[in-house]
């Protein structure tokens, strides 16, 4: 076929099959090559046909990426973008251009100095102020506090030969002199018609021009010293000595304000180091006291005296005029404080860091006093309670009585937890289903010490028995999601607590809601209540079948059932109370039994159970075991431990996610299965965006201790 009668509608029936445009492969050689030499790109032989018969070159948006993005199909064509990068950075791109746009609008009806005013009180937030139509012409100005101060406060901040503003100093934000050519020029302009030398001179001394060694002056300043006679190779001393109409002395010239070195200084010892050093300023300050022989001996001298010797001359000034001779102290850290220059005197703190905390333990406290004399008796009285200690402050506990009901607890004044928990159970913060787990630790331990609300630290606990050394946390699953805490969150306060000696028991609402007796019976095995004992002697071995090891895993183990297909149960008057499942598994580089599931029945102990069952699996399987332990729960050194287990190490927290009351592991939420699980939906972001755009997001527990049996 000649490639001349080759059109994009005999491409389109090579390719595409029917209405639906679906693609298929062609065997008209001709054709395919002809794609192949058009399109010369890194594509697929599809990809190249959809961009020949769309004319189209793919490109990611992203204007500072070359990359091809992938392809989709031959009804959606390629992605707007190359990665998710890519994508990200200009969906911030685009929020941030129609922020401006937006705030750009608002200043159509303002006059320049009201959009700096508003800007510089932070009325208007703008990425970067010279985008601002009106505000243009200051696009020179090094920054908006420059802008500032010449447009409001109104300052000489622009040369008045080229009207640009001063180059400004980064760290002071004080203008330098302007560098141009103009400057030049109108001072050579200005000085043409001038014959006078004495004239011509203070012409340059207005302009400081003789201290320049700027290449941009250099005509002015051959002029200057063609006018000037020569007396010494400082041209300085040379024009003092014109001006004066003098002869060079032998003394040190010190600038052309003073001009040579007066005679030697006298000091009048009879009088105070006060008197003499209010003297020495008066008569001697062009001279300048600090670098004349004569004060700097007497400087010494008078440290010594004073026993003040490792001090600065300015800091021995400052303390004999004003008769302070203190030491002063960081009040935050204790070190000696040196003297400020700047400030003239002593500053409270020694450093950056001690001035912030000083500052804030300040405000904290005169809150504090606040609180106490204004707002503390209010609160008292709205809420019909009695603080049964003295006020401590804002990050504390305080002992409450409630006024209605006499109950006595632990609460901060300044959250809902100062709200009694019998009288109003059902607050913000709070929850009845905490409520109930305390009301059943109550009811099985009635005569051991329960706090409610345990803080240490700005930490708190929700329910807290110091005799046990246990805490126990109710987390709603969707408040402890990565919306509202850190994913360390709870690792974070089960270390805490665990370094504290305290351990912490930490429970999702989707376990006590689906599996509340389960939790519970978890929770008396923990506090050391046990109903029900058995002794191993008296129980038997037997391999446990499939429909037998999911029912009494489902009504026993918070996980629920499994696939593991080796199975032993021990088995007391022919009913299961303890099971172990084994199953092989991939997921390490070397291969391991890992033991899945050790249960034992609600509210039971079996006694000599777990070594048991352990021996005989041994046996049977006759290789190393690995297994878990929930974080959450268990302490470190376990049943595990107690059979010979090794700890290895803890691993990082895991994820899952809720919908609704239902949970879902991260492998059910995997990105091609969320098609027909959310209602909104976007091929084209993640999985994580996708969910989060669904309001359903991450709650992170607190990881597994990994522990192995080595046969």
């Amino acid at each position: 076929m000649n490639t001349n009668n080759i059109t994009k509608e005999v491409i389109e029936k090579e390719y595409l099959l029917g209405k639906s445009k679906r693609y298929s492969e062609t065997k008209n050689k001709d054709v395919f090559n002809f794609i192949e030499d058009t399109i010369k790109l890194p594509l697929s032989h599809k990809e190249k046909v959809y961009c020949y018969l769309n004319n189209i070159t793919p490109k990611c948006k992203n204007p500072k990426c070359d990359n091809i993005p992938n392809f989709i199909s031959f009804k959606q064509g390629f992605k707007d973008y190359c990665s998710k990068k890519c994508s990200a950075k200009m969906s911030a791109k685009k929020s941030l251009i129609t922020k401006e746009q937006n705030i750009i609008d608002k200043t159509n009806n303002l006059n320049e100095k009201e959009i700096v005013i508003k800007l510089y009180k932070k009325e208007l937030k703008i990425n970067n102020w010279k985008n601002i139509p009106k505000l243009e012409k200051y696009k020179d100005f090094y920054s908006l506090e420059i802008l500032y101060r010449y447009l409001i406060l109104e300052e000489d901040l622009v040369c008045k030969y080229c009207n640009k503003p001063y180059d400004i100093n980064k760290k002071t934000l004080k203008p330098r002199k302007c560098n141009c050519l103009n400057k030049e020029e109108k001072i050579l302009e200005d000085t043409k018609t001038i014959s006078n030398n004495k004239d011509f001179i203070n012409i340059a001394l207005k302009y400081n021009l003789h201290y320049s060694i700027n290449k941009v002056y250099s005509k002015f300043l051959r002029e200057l010293y063609k006018r000037i006679p020569k007396y010494t190779e400082n041209h300085l001393e040379n024009i003092y000595c014109y001006l004066n109409d003098i002869k060079p002395l032998n003394k040190e010239f010190i600038n052309l304000k003073i001009g040579y070195k007066k005679d030697n200084i006298e000091i009048d010892y009879n009088k105070t180091p006060k008197d003499i050093i209010q003297d020495l300023i008066y008569k001697y300050s062009d001279i300048g006291i600090y670098k004349s022989k004569e004060c700097l001996e007497y400087f010494n001298k008078l440290k010594k005296d004073i026993n003040f010797k490792n001090i600065s001359n300015t800091e021995l000034v400052y303390r004999v005029l004003n008769n302070d001779y203190n030491i002063y102290k960081c009040k935050l850290c204790n070190k000696t404080l040196n003297y400020s220059k700047t400030k003239k005197g002593f500053n409270t703190y020694c450093s950056v860091e001690c001035t912030n905390k000083g500052e804030a333990k300040i405000r904290q406290q005169n809150y504090n006093i606040k609180y106490k004399e204004e707002i503390l008796p209010n609160v008292l009285k709205e809420y019909n309670i009695t603080l049964l200690e003295d006020y401590k402050g804002t990050h504390y506990n305080h002992k409450i009585k409630c006024n209605e009901c006499g109950n006595i607890y632990y609460g901060s004044l300044h959250t809902s937890t100062r709200i009694c928990r019998n009288c109003t159970p059902k607050i913000a913060g709070y929850s009845l289903k905490e409520k109930e787990i305390l009301n059943y630790i109550k009811e099985v331990l009635p005569n051991i010490e329960i706090i409610e609300n345990y803080r240490i630290q700005n930490k708190e606990i929700d329910i807290y028995i110091p005799s046990l050394k246990i805490g126990i946390e109710y987390n709603g699953s969707y408040w402890h999601s990565v919306k509202f805490r850190d994913k360390k969150y709870h690792i974070d306060k089960t270390n805490f607590f665990e370094d504290k000696g305290i351990h912490l028991i930490q429970i999702f609402d989707y376990e006590y809601l689906n599996k509340k007796d389960i939790v519970l019976s978890i929770i008396k095995s923990k506090l050391g209540i046990i109903e029900n004992k058995i002794y191993a002697r008296k129980c038997i071995i037997k391999e446990v079948t499939s429909k037998e090891s999911n029912k009494f895993l489902e009504e026993n183990h918070l996980q629920g059932k499994d696939n593991a297909p080796i199975r032993y149960g021990l088995y007391y008057n022919n009913e299961l109370v303890q099971l172990l499942t084994f199953k092989r598994t991939h997921r390490h580089k070397d291969r391991y039994m890992e033991l899945k599931r050790s249960c034992t029945k609600l509210n039971t102990l079996v006694i000599g159970g777990f070594s048991k069952l352990l021996k005989y699996s041994l046996k049977e399987i006759k290789e190393d075991i690995i297994t878990f332990a929930d974080r959450r729960y268990s302490y470190k050194d376990n049943i595990y431990t107690k059979n010979n287990f090794k700890y290895l190490y803890t691993t990082t927290p895991n994820f899952f996610y809720m919908i609704g009351n239902e949970y879902k592991s991260r492998e059910a939420l995997q990105k091609h299965k969320l098609n027909d699980v959310l209602d909104d939906f976007n091929p084209n972001l993640s999985a994580t965006e996708n969910l989060h755009n669904n309001d359903i997001y991450e709650t992170y527990d607190c990881g597994n201790y990994k522990y192995i049996y080595y046969i």
